[in-house]
C-alpha cells in the first residue's frame, strides 16, 4: 500500500477515534440550563448550558461545559460558564429557592399579537441526606417580553428570582452577542 495512503487511512482512524471521545463527552453532558423564547407556545430559540456534573455544589478540574444557541456550539470561556452553573445553586432545589411558583397573570391584557416570553428551565434536584436521589428540567423563571405571556414561574425566596433573573440575563445577553 502507498504511503500516501496509509497517511489517509491513519489520519480517518484518528478522525474516527477523536469524534468518537467527543461524542463519549457529550454522551455524558446533561442539560443544566436552558432558556426558551416562546411565541403562541412554540418554541422559536433556545440556548442551552450542558455539563457533566449535574451538582451545582460541587466543582473539579474535570468539569466540562458546552453552551449551544439553537443547538450550535458557542464559545464562551470556561470560567462563565463554570460560574452560571455555580449560580444556577440559588434556584435549582427546595431549599435554596424555596419551592418555584407557578402562577397565572389575573391582570386583563388588550394587546393585540402573539404572546411572547422567555422561560428559564433548570435541572431541578431533590436532595435526601446530602446526597441528589432526583433530578428533573422544569422552568424556574419566566420573562413576559408581553402583557398576553401567561406562564410565570418564580423561587419563592427573593434571592433565588433575583440569581435567576440574572442567570436568564447572562444568557440573553450571550443570545444578542451570538444570534446573528
Amino acid at each position: 500500500m502507498p504511503l500516501r495512503q496509509l497517511m489517509t487511512a491513519a489520519l480517518a482512524i484518528g478522525c474516527l477515534i477523536i469524534l468518537s471521545g467527543q461524542a463519549q463527552v457529550q454522551a455524558e453532558m446533561k442539560l443544566l440550563l436552558n432558556a426558551v423564547y416562546l411565541k403562541d407556545g412554540k418554541a422559536t430559540d433556545h440556548i442551552s448550558l450542558w455539563g457533566n456534573d449535574v451538582d451545582p455544589n460541587s466543582s473539579s478540574v474535570d468539569d466540562l461545559y458546552v453552551l449551544q444557541l439553537n443547538g450550535k456550539k458557542i464559545d464562551v470561556p470556561h470560567d462563565f460558564l463554570a460560574a452560571l452553573d455555580y449560580q444556577r445553586r440559588d434556584f435549582s432545589y427546595d431549599s435554596q429557592s424555596g419551592g418555584i411558583e407557578a402562577f397565572q397573570n389575573k391582570t386583563q391584557c388588550m394587546m393585540a399579537g402573539p404572546a411572547v416570553g422567555i422561560i428559564l428551565q433548570s435541572r431541578y434536584l431533590t436532595y435526601e441526606n446530602y446526597r441528589i436521589v432526583a433530578e428533573e428540567i422544569k422552568p424556574v423563571y419566566s420573562k413576559p417580553l408581553n402583557c398576553i405571556f401567561n406562564s410565570h414561574y418564580r423561587p419563592q425566596k427573593t434571592y433565588a428570582q433575583i440569581s435567576a433573573a440574572e442567570a436568564l440575563a447572562k444568557l440573553q445577553t450571550i443570545k444578542a452577542i451570538f444570534d446573528r
